[in-house]
């Protein structure tokens, strides 16, 4: 049923464009459609937590994994952002560096804040 009124959207949309001569193209393949029940909420309440405890903590500087994770919590800690693909991104209170989980050079007991949200079940680290 979701994805028949995005489809609906979608054409009312490209009849918008063409109706008051808008100079835009809808093509196929810039449709990325985020339907209603096509997120988890389990991932939603834990982030949810960490940034409660975060804001409330106030460390100076906080490590994290999760890019969306991340770029929210900036919004209020200054944040490093670490990935195998980093991304290229500009973002104040925000920096995004190379890292591999498995070969970390953090100093032991020297980083205050850190977060480590789905890095094993999405990054395909196996622990056999």
């Amino acid at each position: 049923m979701n994805f028949v009124r995005y489809l609906r959207d979608c054409q009312r949309f490209k009849r918008i464009g063409i109706e008051t001569d808008l100079q835009f193209a809808l093509r196929t393949g810039d449709l990325h459609p985020c339907l209603p029940e096509s997120f988890d909420r389990h991932h939603l309440y834990h982030n949810a937590w960490a940034v409660r405890i975060l804001t409330r903590l106030r460390p100076s500087l906080h490590i994290g994994s999760d890019l969306r994770f991340a770029t929210l919590v900036s919004a209020c800690i200054p944040v490093r952002h670490y990935d195998y693909r980093p991304p290229s991104l500009q973002l104040e209170n925000m920096t995004s560096q190379f890292a591999d989980i498995l070969a970390l050079f953090f100093q032991s007991r020297r980083v205050q804040s850190v977060s480590c949200i789905n890095v094993s079940e999405q990054k395909g680290i196996s622990y056999g």
